[in-house]
């Protein structure tokens, strides 16, 4: 929790940890034998505006990711060519609607087993004052789990 901290995350402990810095989240599930270690990370981006229809929210949670995605890994992967095909992998999976059957996409790489879903969102209000939220992640655990 330190090393997200120092980079300026603001961090809660709630069953797991639960990083933020803007619109990056990061949730650390340390592991139950090891209290030091994660069991898993996910890293999401989000994007929101007071408006009904956001489109522009989509491309913004993925950019949010893209962003901050490479600092997020930094502290679990110390391999930096591993890092860079984390974020490609989970690029080309957030971008994508979370609905369909290719929504979901895993790959193993360098040790790690990663997840995508893809990007989902929600439009809620009424009388004309509307807020849209929409949000892509992605998640990392170790191979040896499964």
């Amino acid at each position: 929790m330190k090393a997200f901290r120092s980079k300026g995350y603001v961090c809660a402990l709630d069953r797991r940890w639960e990083c933020s810095r803007g619109t990056v989240d990061v949730y650390i599930s340390p592991d139950y034998t090891k209290k030091m270690y994660a069991e898993y990370i996910d890293v999401s981006g989000g994007s929101s505006a007071k408006v009904q229809n956001c489109p522009q929210c989509i491309k913004g949670a993925v950019a949010s990711l893209k962003q901050g995605l490479p600092g997020a890994l930094a502290v679990f992967v110390k391999d930096a060519s591993v890092r860079q095909q984390i974020v490609t992998f989970a690029m080309q999976g957030a971008g994508l609607p979370a609905s369909g059957p290719s929504s979901t996409r895993d790959a193993k790489v360098g040790g790690y087993r990663l997840s995508t879903q893809g990007y989902s969102g929600a439009t809620v209000g009424k009388n004309g004052r509307y807020a849209t939220f929409y949000s892509t992640s992605v998640s990392i655990r170790g191979v040896s789990e499964y």
